[in-house]
């Protein structure tokens, strides 16, 4: 399932970046150039599963993962003095990250050319949002009117393309912003949420249609929508809290130098889930061992540290 490799990879990557730079205070050049490579792996192993999410985070990823470094954390760097930009060490580090920039990019290239799926996407997302009743779409399909109103907007487009963004909206990439429409709607008429369970918008979706819904989803594909029809508006806010008191605690505390990396995937890590979950469902699916495992280890590595003042 493409969608497991490419979670676990954006994991990976981040944990990765984390340890490169951190490994650059330290002078590690081994493990600096180690890491790179396992970045470069886990991108493609990404194209290969073909997971176009993974594809899309990865990169914000890494450049987040850089811009906390060189921008938001103010920590004395050891290169910084024994290896300026002109030493035989930084032109090599710098190699390095310009060889896994050229790979990334050449993978992702490759995966946009060969990957059918990319260049519908943009229309299908369109039509999505081209949908004038997205709850009554779900419930009975859609209409004649909106599929018109679809055809004039891709006239001149081959037939075949035609028919791949319309299949599009009964599961992919248009399907998916039809549920978020839908889910917003029932997110303001559910403030309390409904029963905690993994089912919650199946059951409140059967209700609005009366039975199944013609174009039929286990959930909403967007983490937070889902949360907030389960758990109601405070179940969701808290879950929020609680990755943000994450990165806060990310970037707040400084102490040895040596424990950058902890606080670098736990900053990337808090945020990329707090930003992915708008795109899929992830809290209350087995992506949520992940969080859970590593989050709470990482929050804890940094809380016991007797380095810490109270």
């Amino acid at each position: 399932m493409h969608g497991n490799a490419g979670y676990a990879s954006s994991v990976a990557i981040a944990i990765f970046t984390a340890i490169f730079l951190g490994s650059r205070n330290q002078l590690r050049s081994t493990e600096s150039a180690l890491s790179l490579l396992a970045i470069g792996l886990c991108f493609l192993s990404i194209v290969i599963f073909g997971s176009r999410g993974a594809l899309l985070f990865g990169g914000p990823i890494v450049f987040g993962g850089f811009a906390w470094r060189y921008w938001f954390d103010h920590a004395p760097s050891v290169d910084r003095f024994q290896y300026g930009p002109g030493s035989s060490v930084s032109r090599v580090r710098t190699t390095l990250v310009v060889s896994l920039l050229f790979a990334v990019g050449a993978m992702t290239y490759w995966s946009v050319k060969h990957d059918k799926r990319w260049e519908p996407m943009l229309d299908k997302v369109a039509a999505g949002f081209m949908v004038k009743d997205p709850v009554g779409t779900l419930c009975q399909g859609l209409s004649v009117s909106d599929e018109a109103e679809i055809r004039v907007r891709l006239a001149g487009r081959s037939d075949d393309y035609v028919k791949d963004v319309l299949d599009g909206l009964k599961g992919q990439d248009g399907g998916r912003v039809i549920l978020m429409r839908a889910g917003i709607e029932m997110v303001f008429e559910h403030p309390l949420g409904l029963d905690g369970s993994r089912q919650s918008y199946e059951q409140l979706i059967q209700d609005q249609c009366h039975g199944v819904p013609v174009l039929e989803f286990a959930h909403t594909h967007n983490s937070w929508i889902d949360l907030s029809l389960a758990l109601g508006w405070l179940g969701a806010f808290l879950f929020a809290w609680m990755l943000i008191c994450f990165i806060r605690q990310a970037v707040t505390v400084k102490y040895a130098p040596e424990q950058d990396s902890v606080r670098g995937v736990l900053l990337l890590l808090a945020g990329f889930w707090l930003v992915r979950g708008f795109f899929d469902s992830l809290y209350r699916e087995h992506y949520l061992e992940m969080q859970a495992m590593l989050l709470i280890y990482l929050y804890g590595s940094i809380m016991s540290d007797d380095r810490i003042p109270d």
